[in-house]
């Protein structure tokens, strides 16, 4: 009777819907309100937010503080902050107990209102974060990823002549081959692709909006809620959250005629196109998953490769360790493959050295506890943040001793192996850990072997080996380093050497 009433009567409706509104603002202040023994908090650093490299401060912090730390932006739960600076804490409570840690800060302005609860990286957990993330590992398993080979030896051997002719353009070449990668992945894209592609403008200017609608005070709704329901407030974000579906609808809309026409190249895209009501996805949703795939992979990648090509200018002998391996192991009349990934140890050693001394999020991303976590003597309620700073985890002495040096080695166990027993964790934690870590791993492999291969890395000019950007991806600032070719060849010889590196093995594209 009270249904048929509240279904009939538009006052009813108006009620019931006030009623709601009232509940769900009780509820959030509850939540942000409720009291905690503040005494079982690791302890509080009494300092203000960083403004520039943060990670770089919460390390020296940590030193006076523990591997916990407390910073508060106010008096509510909400408003705690725990920086977590040791490796085995990291894993008890971000990995061990991920059920209570997978959730991310409940940001108006960067995921409600500019992401509209889709962008994968900042949406909070539930369904739909099952469902975008059982797309995306579905489609960057390990096993799919190795179909990706011919157009990553495509890509890469483009990088790698690019270099040959462009050498103080490496930085560009290697985010040309992220770029060619990424968007022939993402949309079936057949022809070359570097920086100045508009789908890579369009996603830059994405990422650094939405980092910038995350920066803490930059909008009141995080601490006013209800700003968001005031039709005027944030339009700016509202328009720019038009404009991004409608850049990322002209390459979905390309894709969906080529699978009604028969002429689609795999992609992520057709993929879901295929399988939308398997998914049970939307039109947008479609786009938000492209546009999340294309945005975390196309920086992170080139960032890797031209780390790599600092450290192995900064630190010859190292390199030379990893070409002596490369000389034996592939020869020098034939470059690597694919089929040479785990007869290399000296070289991933190399790579996971680099991940861990340049990690390339260093600050790590915030996660929200969705229920009070202990570690040891300590709680952390829930509601609030927790973020491991990957910078320091990747220098704690207990695991990595003289974090600061860069030393491949400690990866390598007494019969010369890859250890199996410690991660560095670079591509996050728990069940937030990225989806395309297998085809990262895979770019980084072939595109350092390529290069160590290929050159003699020398460094002709100081190289800062901190200058790097100040932002979540932090990218290293321009340097030059002279790339030698070795093993007595020329570029004509390599060009031989090359020819058909990659063809015959699919994937119709052209990435030179």
């Amino acid at each position: 009777m009270f249904l048929d009433t509240l279904t009939s009567d538009p006052r009813a409706l108006q009620l019931g819907a006030l009623t709601a509104t009232i509940a769900a603002v009780g509820i959030i202040l509850f939540l942000r309100n409720r009291k905690f023994d503040e005494s079982l908090l690791p302890p509080v650093a009494k300092r203000p937010w960083p403004k520039a490299y943060a990670y770089r401060h919460f390390h020296e912090w940590s030193k006076e503080f523990g591997p916990l730390m407390t910073l508060r932006k106010g008096p509510s739960v909400s408003d705690i902050t725990v920086i977590i600076s040791e490796y085995a804490a990291t894993v008890d409570l971000l990995v061990k107990q991920g059920a209570s840690t997978i959730d991310r800060p409940h940001w108006i302005a960067a995921n409600q209102i500019l992401s509209r609860n889709a962008r994968i990286v900042t949406m909070s957990s539930g369904p739909n974060l099952r469902k975008f993330r059982k797309i995306l590992n579905n489609f960057l398993s390990l096993r799919a990823v190795k179909s990706f080979a011919p157009l990553q030896m495509k890509a890469a051997k483009s990088m790698l002549f690019n270099i040959m002719d462009e050498p103080e353009r490496h930085q560009w070449h290697a985010g040309t081959y992220a770029a060619t990668l990424i968007l022939t992945l993402t949309f079936g894209k057949r022809t070359p692709t570097d920086y100045r592609d508009p789908a890579v403008e369009a996603t830059r200017r994405s990422r650094d909006r939405l980092f910038a609608a995350m920066i803490p005070g930059k909008y009141m709704v995080e601490k006013y809620h209800w700003l968001k329901h005031v039709p005027f407030y944030a339009s700016d974000l509202k328009e720019v959250r038009k404009q991004e579906l409608f850049e990322l609808n002209e390459p979905v809309d390309t894709v969906r005629a080529e699978v009604a026409a028969g002429t689609a190249l795999p992609s992520l895209t057709k993929y879901m196109l295929d399988n939308t009501k398997e998914f049970e996805i939307t039109s947008e949703d479609i786009s938000s998953v492209a546009g999340a795939m294309f945005g975390a992979g196309s920086s992170t990648t080139a960032i890797g490769i031209s780390t790599a090509v600092m450290a192995a200018a900064l630190f010859p002998d190292k390199l030379s360790k990893v070409q002596e391996e490369l000389d034996s192991i592939v020869g020098t009349e034939h470059p690597p493959t694919f089929d040479h990934d785990g007869m290399l140890p000296q070289l991933q050693a190399f790579i996971l050295e680099v991940a861990r001394w340049r990690p390339v999020l260093p600050g790590g991303f915030p996660h929200r506890v969705t229920k009070d976590v202990r570690w040891q003597n300590y709680v952390i309620p829930a509601g609030a943040i927790i973020q491991g700073s990957h910078w320091s985890i990747c220098r704690d002495p207990a695991v990595f001793p003289d974090g600061d040096a860069f030393k491949p080695e400690r990866w390598l166990d007494a019969n010369g192996k890859v250890r199996k027993d410690m991660e560095s964790y670079p591509y996050g934690f728990g069940r937030r850990i990225c989806p395309g870590q297998h085809l990262a791993n895979r770019s980084l492999f072939l595109t350092n072997a390529l290069l160590f291969w290929t050159f003699d890395i020398v460094q002709t000019e100081r190289i800062d080996d901190m200058a790097f950007t100040d932002e979540l991806n932090p990218q290293p600032l321009p340097f030059n380093v002279d790339f030698r070719l070795r093993n007595g060849h020329t570029r004509a010889k390599l060009e031989s050497i090359f020819k058909g590196y990659g063809e015959g093995m699919g994937w119709d594209i052209e990435t030179r």
